[in-house]
């Protein structure tokens, strides 16, 4: 122990320390030493600060030996908690080392006053939380020793003391591995009384915890399913099939997925046969391909026939259907296996050129009991095969159009026209597109001579204006003025509503002008203008009609036109009109769109294309781009 007073000169070692190297606050604290008669040349170095002056200061008048923390590197908090401990009459040399925090020495501090055992804790390895659950532990006498690892960090302690505080053992948290997570999830089974032991592992995720903990909270073996290598959705499958009492041992299988197993268990549920089950609990079948067995089974069907992971449901689907209508399925079955049996040998270089659907089609003729070697060709697309199934099914002679020339629609076309019994050879000629063969059709259904136009430089617009003049009443002489590949579909459309409403057609008869210029002369015919005014093909269709509403009406003209000039002298004095023309058009043949009528018939807009006038009137093919026909 250093002496707390000893004979000083006051006077001498004020003159002998330079007090010029101090600050005031230090000054002070040497002075002070100095009246109390303390040997302040201990700490009479302008190195301490002033608190660590106090700190010395403190020391020697409680008479403790300051030696021990008399150092310009230990910092005045230290020197503190040293200072208490050695007043106090501690072991200091517990944290005498000078990797702890102010923090730390205050905790030792604590436990060396409560007279524990501090080497649990006194180590520089453990923060201040380590250390304060480390303390608390030893207060509440725990055995600390199951815990105090710095391989525990402050939150995994943190668990682990209140689990030992609620009373359980913590045995199954004893693994720095684990997670605080999981160390929750393992706290709850403790609390609710389950054997943790079955998901104390860190390899579990929590959430296949959470399956083991429900399983065994409902009184079920999760031993099955107790494993981390299957994943929270199996885990559910399996306890669920063993809640529902079923031998989920068929299906515990890490290599089926949820839903396979979720199809096995529900067979099972249903109450099929063990025996029945295994023919489709296989990790190589899809759930769909399961569901095509499972639907065999329960229709009493020999499934070995298509239980085979080569085959895809669809496939399987076809089979099942044949066996349920006992149809013989072999020739089938055998076609999508490859198998060379004799009667196959001479088909498998086609049929390994077809895709599913083409196959398909196959399948749906060995169903129908018709010769399905007419379409088998990899040339023709499934829908081309179902046109000449469909002509099989019919007793069609299907030759006259079973060509891969013909599309889907032009074979349609040629089966339906067969169905309706009229001479299809008409058209039955691939230079004629579908829309064409469909016009012939119609008239020829009607009755109608069609060989003067059943041509392919026709187009089915203008073959369909050939149809429509005959089928009003107009006689072949008149019709075959206008059916002429030179005049478009829509100028024939003007010149047949002319022709049926009596009008002199000749007047604008000429490929010269456009449907628009011919329909402004039509509609001043029929309203007994002289046309002649603006029958004219250099004049535009739009002032055509301007002139046309002057004529009539007497309307302004807007713009600048020259009726004199555009009519050889015989001149209108129409003035100098720059307005809009606002007379009424009601009652104009061909312009019910001002009426606000619908467009029907003949009047059908000519800014119409052919094909939107064709899809409009002829929904005959709408079905054959149906994707729900693959099954038809």
């Amino acid at each position: 122990m250093a002496d707390k007073k000893k004979p000083v000169d006051v006077s001498q070692l004020e003159n002998e320390i330079d007090w010029s190297l101090y600050t005031v606050a230090q000054t002070i604290e040497i002075r002070e030493g100095l009246e109390d008669g303390l040997d302040v040349s201990i700490y009479a170095d302008p190195q301490y600060t002033e608190d660590q002056m106090t700190e010395i200061k403190l020391g020697l008048r409680s008479g403790i030996d300051v030696t021990q923390y008399a150092d310009p590197t230990c910092n005045a908090d230290k020197m503190y908690f040293i200072r208490e401990g050695l007043e106090n009459n501690l072991d200091v040399s517990k944290y005498m080392d000078p990797k702890f925090t102010e923090g730390q020495l205050r905790i030792i501090m604590t436990g060396l006053k409560e007279g524990l055992d501090v080497s649990a804790y006194a180590k520089p390895e453990y923060d201040i939380v380590q250390m304060y659950y480390i303390l608390n532990g030893l207060e509440n006498g725990f055995d600390v020793s199951k815990y105090a690892d710095p391989k525990y960090n402050s939150d995994q302690m943190a668990i682990m003391h209140m689990v030992m505080k609620e009373g359980y053992d913590i045995s199954a948290l004893c693994n720095p591995e684990l997670s605080t997570t999981q160390m929750h999830y393992i706290r709850s089974g403790l609390i609710s009384g389950i054997d943790v032991t079955k998901y104390a592992d860190p390899a579990f995720s929590t959430e296949q915890m959470s399956s083991i903990i429900y399983g065994l909270e409902k009184g079920i073996d999760v031993t099955p399913y107790a494993d981390p290598k299957f994943t929270p959705q199996q885990m559910d499958s399996i306890m669920f099939g063993l809640e529902q009492g079923v031998d989920a041992s068929i299906y515990a299988n890490p290599q089926f997925t949820q839903k396979q197993m979720d199809t096995i268990c529900f067979g099972l549920m249903d109450g099929m046969p063990v025996a029945d089950v295994t023919k489709f609990a296989d990790p190589a079948f899809s759930v769909e391909q399961m569901e095509e067995i499972k639907d065999g089974l329960r229709s009493g069907l020999d499934v070995s026939i298509y239980a085979d992971p080569a085959l895809t449901p669809q496939q399987m689907h076809n089979i099942f259907i044949g066996l349920s209508a006992g149809i013989n399925v072999t020739n089938y079955v055998n076609m999508i296996k490859g198998i060379e049996s004799d009667p196959e040998k001479e088909m498998k270089s086609l049929l390994s050129q077809m895709d599913t659907n083409q196959k398909h089609q196959l399948m749906l003729g060995f169903e129908s009991n018709v010769d399905v070697l007419k379409y088998t060709d990899p040339r023709y697309d499934w829908k081309q095969m179902r046109q000449i199934r469909y002509g099989l099914e019919k007793g069609l002679n299907v030759s006259i159009y079973a060509d891969p020339k013909y599309d889907k629609y032009q074979m349609d076309a040629i089966r339906r026209g067969m169905e309706s019994g009229i001479d299809v050879s008409k058209y039955a000629d691939p230079a004629f597109n579908s829309y064409q063969m469909l016009e012939l059709k119609k008239a020829l259904e009607s009755g109608i001579d069609v060989s003067f136009y059943a041509k392919p430089e026709f187009d089915s617009y203008q073959m369909r204006q050939i149809t429509e003049g005959l089928r009003h009443g107009l006689d072949f002489a008149s019709v075959y003025t206008y059916a002429d590949p030179v005049f478009n579909g829509f100028q024939m459309n003007e010149i047949r509503i002319g022709m049926e409403s009596g009008l002199d057609v000749s007047v604008y008869m000429d490929p010269e002008y456009t449907n628009e210029q011919m329909k402004q002369i039509r509609y001043g015919m029929d309203h007994n203008i002289d046309v002649s005014k603006y029958a004219d093909p250099s004049i535009s269709a739009s002032d055509m009609e301007e002139i046309r509403q002057h004529l009539e009406y007497g309307a302004p003209i807007t713009g600048n036109i020259n009726i004199g000039a555009l009519n050889n002298g015989n001149n209108i004095n129409t003035g100098d009109h720059n307005g809009f023309i606002d007379a009424p058009v009601y009652g104009i043949p061909g312009n019910n769109f001002a009426m606000g009528a619908p467009i029907i018939g003949s009047e059908m807009s000519d800014t119409m294309t052919l094909d939107d006038q064709n899809a409009l009137d002829d929904p005959e093919f709408d079905d054959l781009d149906d994707p729900g026909d693959i099954g038809d």
